[in-house]
């Protein structure tokens, strides 16, 4: 009889709560993936090397973050999170495409500062 050892998955995340960790967690819920090993990193740039080396299995990034690598092709893109495909990756297929049902994950960014920050600025 041959024993069998189920693979090591890791994926990256910029933190606990970040999109990547929640985006990844809910890719958890709908699809068995077994057990996953997350991998913390300060920032997707600091993510890529190991990705792209296969240091960790996978990582849900931003497109804007990892296009470089998708274009260059040290990356390879599995699939979008959004209900629409990407323009700019038109080939990439939506993770429902790709077999995963119901999948829908976008997050947003915003450009925060001190609560006392002026509204305009006087520079000069």
């Amino acid at each position: 009889m041959c024993a069998t050892t189920p693979a090591k998955i890791t994926y990256g995340t910029t933190g606990q709560g970040s999109p990547q960790q929640l985006a990844t967690l809910l890719l958890a819920q709908a699809v068995p993936l077994g057990t996953l090993t997350e991998v913390q990193y300060k920032g997707s740039s600091a993510a890529h090397p190991d990705l792209i080396s296969n240091r960790i299995t996978f990582m849900i990034d931003p497109l804007a973050a990892a296009a470089p690598h998708i274009k260059s092709g040290t990356l390879r893109a599995l699939a979008v999170s959004t209900p629409q495909r990407n323009p700019s990756f038109p080939g990439v297929p939506t993770a429902v495409e790709a077999g995963v049902p119901g999948y829908d994950f976008a997050s947003w960014g915003g450009l925060f500062a001190p609560a006392g920050t002026p509204r305009t600025c006087s520079c000069a």
